[in-house]
């Protein structure tokens, strides 16, 4: 049996962990080998805890917006209406 996760664990080690398996990870979308391989290599690998901590920071600077002004959308929409007739 431990021969068995000790194989898998091996075929884990081999894969590149890319931005994207990280932005991943982050939002829980990730599967589980790599969840796996970066829970257990997070420590060893401080530039994936930088990245992970930029999307943290990332997520706090959206959740303070607030929606534009209906007036200020209409305002908008009506003149990309207005160029949108462009003529030759």
């Amino acid at each position: 049996m431990s021969d068995v996760i000790m194989e898998s664990n091996v075929r884990l080690m081999i894969k590149n962990i890319t931005k994207t398996d990280l932005i991943h990870y982050h939002y829980n979308e990730c599967s589980e080998s790599v969840k796996f391989l970066i829970e257990n290599n997070l420590d060893s690998n401080p530039s994936w805890r930088d990245y992970l901590n930029h999307l943290d920071l990332i997520n706090q600077a959206f959740e303070n917006l607030t929606a534009p002004n209906t007036t200020s959308l209409n305002i908008i929409l009506e003149e990309s209406a207005t160029t949108e007739q462009h003529s030759f």
